[in-house]
């Protein structure tokens, strides 16, 4: 794969103290930090220089934005973000992209509204969607999101033309009902995947979810699903929201495997 990081501006992280640093640091990964248009990324690259095609990306969950129910956190990243992890063991051309206003990258234009109320704001998705579109322009993409990263991917895809897949793991796809089931404070200013028109049936989207799963009810994932014009849905018997899918991640990375062969060998 061909350099694609030189024609921007990049920054290396000097001293961070998160524990999900440790995850970087124990795998020999390098992290950058790059520019959004309005928020500061941590991005980290997984690339074949060999391979041109697809690109899978992930993007995390909400992580720990509030202590409690009435105490914001100061810092939300979570202690051993889970799909940091699959990134780090994937072997095809993979990246990370960090949310804004995550992994204390001391960017003057964050506040906790940002990983609260506004987490799933147009700004948010806009400087998503600019940090990689500097990195990977011509690249086909596997959007891959765990939970509120889940929510971020298929509003991402609505605005980006290379994206060809989107993966969603526990995916919070109707954020109104989240809110109102779990009686939460509404997030203003924030956008629900629900209420959009859908994303094109060029997109193939698969949507993995548990019965289990007492955080983003199954039923949730499914009446979403059956609203899209091309979208898969695989239950798997998960326990929990979080951690738990970590069992089943090879059969989660054997799928996103599958799905860049389609793409690349013109399946899809």
């Amino acid at each position: 794969m061909k350099t694609i990081i030189a024609a921007f501006y990049l920054c290396v992280i000097s001293a961070c103290s998160l524990p999900a640093y440790k995850v970087f640091e124990n795998a020999g990964k390098d992290y950058k930090v790059v520019s959004g248009g309005k928020f500061q990324h941590l991005l980290s690259f997984n690339l074949d220089a060999g391979d041109d095609g697809a690109v899978v990306v992930f993007i995390d969950g909400d992580g720990v934005p509030w202590r409690s129910r009435h105490q914001v956190s100061y810092e939300p990243t979570s202690d051993s973000p889970l799909l940091l992890g699959w990134f780090i063991k994937l072997d095809v051309p993979s990246v990370y992209l960090g949310r804004p206003c995550y992994y204390d990258l001391d960017d003057d234009r964050c506040s906790v509204y940002w990983y609260t109320h506004g987490r799933y704001g147009d700004d948010v998705v806009k400087s998503m969607v600019g940090a990689l579109n500097k990195a990977l322009p011509d690249y086909p993409l596997i959007l891959v999101g765990h939970s509120g990263g889940g929510t971020l991917a298929m509003l991402m895809a609505e605005r980006m033309h290379n994206v060809k897949s989107v993966v969603t793991i526990a995916g919070n796809l109707q954020v109104k009902q989240w809110v109102e089931h779990n009686q939460y404070s509404e997030l203003v200013g924030s956008l629900d995947p629900s209420l959009s028109l859908g994303l094109n049936d060029k997109v193939h989207q698969i949507h993995f979810y548990s019965p289990n799963d007492s955080v983003i009810r199954p039923e949730w994932v499914k009446q979403f699903a059956s609203k899209q014009k091309n979208a898969e849905l695989i239950e798997l018997p998960v326990r929990g929201h979080n951690d738990g899918w970590n069992s089943f991640s090879e059969d989660i990375i054997n799928v996103l495997k599958r799905t860049k062969y389609e793409i690349d060998h013109g399946a899809q």
